[in-house]
């Protein structure tokens, strides 16, 4: 639970600063509109959305452990803000709303700090992945849907109203969004390594201004009040405690479980293992700093994380940086941006919310794993009807009654030839090696204890695992994915990693399909001996220079025999 300054730097390469640095540049561009539009929803002026971007982005990023995390104003945080502050009979962008605002705002980092001492973060390893990839679709689905009418320049779309909709579409807006999408994925595809985000923004601007696609219907982004936000005193306003306190265990439950979440996603594309307390108490934090200038609460923003990882970024350093790029525009340049097409900066959000959904886990499931693609539409659509927590909730029962009957099904099922391999646990070698019994049905549930287990060996300076799961009955998806995510973590940490299975895959066809993926492109041995024997002959032909293709060429082989 410690929070040392700037803990997400540690290892950091001075060559990744460019990158940071235009990632930031990318972060505050998204942000500028992105977050002048959430502090509107949540019932505030728009500017408070770049107030926003700035302090609290900074204390954040100082003192989190995730690389790349972005923290503002998001839109589940802020959609439950402005119905608390309806629901207590408070208009929208009123004064009282700007006097409830801080006191709302503290109570909610309260109640983070409560959250993370009572390691409520410690649940979010109990999610299984499906869960979490419908959650993304549904946040997802529900943004992409919120900037259709800024893609296309038209008004705001009725489903009860299509027709006159259509009517109201501007033409230039919407060429303008379809030619900066195709530019993005051109960029995406063809030069990754080339900023495709801020191009497109530097190109729409100046095509704006060339063009003068404001006379033409197009919206751009227009002024924005100069200077930086002053200091707010939080205070009991008359709506009474009790519906101050409710509405901010709400919002609190809502930034817990969005952030959480999206933190899982991104730090373990990374290499990471998230600490979920420690997170929840950073989100406190960063709040905490919202409250003292009369900022709505924020959360882990999905968006311009996915932007900023999109755009390179490497660190916390991106978003002090943007912090940096914002108040620089608060305070100079914003008569100058202000002809920034908004179709551009849509297209910019919806570009990186089709990249942070898993449409490869999602075709996977539909294709393989049908009980997984049913959870990830259940908690979809529940998000996308109701909202974030419902949808977590719902998918969790349902994973949880799926686990249940898949357990019984599995206690059932006897594997022919089984012996048992011995206890589990982990057991050194002497020579830097360790063994690592997994057993039984790996699930969502106990998958993370193991690995986290695993995990510690390597601390203590192992340079080569055995993963000996000849006793795995069963593995759901998040066990594999898990298992997967590990092996390929351990070797981008220069850990070797060996896979032990002496049985057949297993009776069941979806155990058969997940085993297979999870060992896709490893050499499988019958035995741990076995096993071992192979590492320590890859040694001794190392230290006598023999090439590395043609050992693995000629242990591949042994393996197959």
């Amino acid at each position: 639970m410690a929070l040392p300054p700037l803990a997400s730097l540690r290892g950091y390469k001075l060559s990744n600063l460019p990158h940071d640095f235009v990632a930031g540049l990318v972060i505050a561009a998204l942000s500028i509109p992105v977050a002048m539009g959430y502090a509107k929803i949540a019932g505030l002026s728009p500017v408070y959305g770049l107030y926003a971007s700035i302090l609290p982005a900074i204390v954040f990023a100082l003192v989190t452990s995730a690389r790349s995390i972005v923290f503002g104003l998001d839109s589940a945080a802020v959609a439950v803000t402005g119905g608390v502050i309806v629901s207590a009979g408070v208009v929208l962008d009123s004064a009282e709303a700007f006097q409830i605002m801080p006191m709302l705002t503290l109570l909610v980092a309260a109640f983070l700090m409560l959250f993370a001492f009572t390691r409520v973060g410690d649940l979010i390893h109990y999610v299984p992945e499906p869960v979490m990839n419908g959650f993304i679709l549904g946040i997802a689905v529900m943004i992409i849907y919120g900037q259709i009418p800024e893609l296309v320049g038209a008004q705001e779309l009725d489903l009860t109203n299509l027709g006159g909709f259509v009517k109201s579409i501007n033409i230039p807006s919407l060429v303008l969004s379809v030619s900066a999408l195709a530019a993005l994925f051109f960029f995406k595809k063809k030069a990754p390594n080339i900023p495709g985000a801020l191009v497109v923004l530097v190109f729409g601007m100046a095509y704006s201004i060339g063009f003068g696609l404001e006379a033409q219907g197009v919206e751009v982004l227009g002024e924005i009040p100069k200077g930086l936000p002053s200091f707010e005193l939080p205070e009991m306003s008359g709506i009474g405690a009790f519906v101050m306190i409710s509405g901010a265990f709400s919002i609190a439950i809502t930034c817990a479980m969005e952030s959480l979440l999206a933190l899982n996603t991104f730090s373990m594309r990374e290499g990471q293992r998230p600490h979920g307390n420690r997170e929840l108490l950073s989100l406190s934090l960063g709040n905490a700093a919202s409250s003292a200038i009369g900022c709505p609460p924020c959360s882990v923003s999905l968006s311009r994380t996915a932007a900023a990882t999109n755009a390179g970024g490497r660190s916390q350093l991106a978003s002090l940086f943007s912090a940096l790029f914002i108040a620089a525009f608060l305070l100079v340049l914003s008569p100058h941006l202000a002809n920034l097409p908004e179709p551009v900066l849509s297209s910019i959000v919806v570009y990186a919310m089709i990249n942070v959904v898993e449409f490869r886990d999602i075709k996977r499931y539909a294709k393989k794993l049908r009980v997984e693609f049913g959870v990830v539409c259940i908690v979809a659509i529940t998000v996308i009807v109701f909202d974030a927590i419902a949808g977590v909730v719902v998918g969790v029962i349902v994973s949880l009654i799926t686990h249940f009957l898949r357990s019984r099904i599995t206690g059932r099922e006897k594997l022919v030839g089984f012996e048992a391999v011995g206890d589990e646990g982990m057991t050194s070698t002497p020579d830097n090696m360790a063994v690592i019994y997994l057993h039984g049905f790996l699930s969502f549930i106990n998958i993370n204890k193991k690995l986290q287990e695993a995990e510690e060996l390597i601390e203590e300076g192992v340079d080569t695992i055995i993963l000996e799961i000849s006793g795995v009955t069963s593995v759901d998806a998040t066990a594999s994915e898990s298992i997967r995510r590990f092996i390929r973590m351990m070797m981008d940490r220069g850990v070797q990693v060996r896979i032990v299975r002496s049985l057949a895959l297993a009776n069941d066809q979806y155990t058969q399909y997940e085993l297979r993926r999870m060992m896709k492109k490893m050499n499988i041995y019958p035995s741990v001996q076995s096993a071992v024997e192979n590492v320590n002959r890859m040694k001794r032909k190392h230290m006598l220079n023999v090439p590395v293709d043609q050992a693995e060429k000629k242990d591949s082989d042994d393996t197959r025999n």
